[in-house]
Formats: C-alpha cells, structure tokens, sequence
C-alpha cells in the first residue's frame, strides 16, 4: 500500500458488517481485500468461525484502489440488505 493510498475507516467496516448481520444473521464476520500488486483489489466477505472461516460469503469484482473495492462492497451490501429488509416487512 502506498502512502496516498487512505485507509479504510472502521466506521465503513461496521457498516459493511452491520449490513452482513442482516442478510445473512447474527454472526461473525471477517472483511478482507486481496491484491494483485497493489493496483487492483477485491473484498471478500467470509463467516468467521473462530479457527477457521468459511467459504466466501459474497466478494467484489476487482477494482482499482483498495477504497474502490470497499466502497463497491459496502453499495452491494447495502442493495442486497434492503431487498433482505423488504422481504421481512412483508
């Protein structure tokens, strides 16, 4: 990562996570992002099971910069937590 490159807030992480307890319930979760040379990222989101995680949950397409990646996770995540929520109300 290089130093223009901003990191992401933990504030975006616990919207991403809260947007996963509602699609998929009340779990852990781990939000990680690989890499191909630092140049294009890819968020992934996976159960966290204590010693180990489960198979990806949902991922992004790869995008440039690593804020690109979460911030298309984070819009992904929230479409799909509203069909979730608009399915529970009726």
């Amino acid at each position: 990562m290089t130093n223009a490159m901003s990191t992401p807030t933990s504030t975006q992480y616990d919207r991403v996570e809260g947007y996963c307890k509602k699609i998929w319930g009340p779990m852990d979760f781990i939000i990680e992002y690989e890499t191909d040379d630092y140049e294009y990222y890819a968020y992934l989101v996976k159960e966290d099971r204590g010693l180990s995680f489960g198979p990806p949950l949902t991922m992004t397409t790869l995008c440039e910069g690593q804020n690109e990646a979460l911030h298309e996770l984070e819009r992904k995540l929230y479409l799909w937590a509203k069909r979730v929520e608009s399915k529970q109300k009726k």
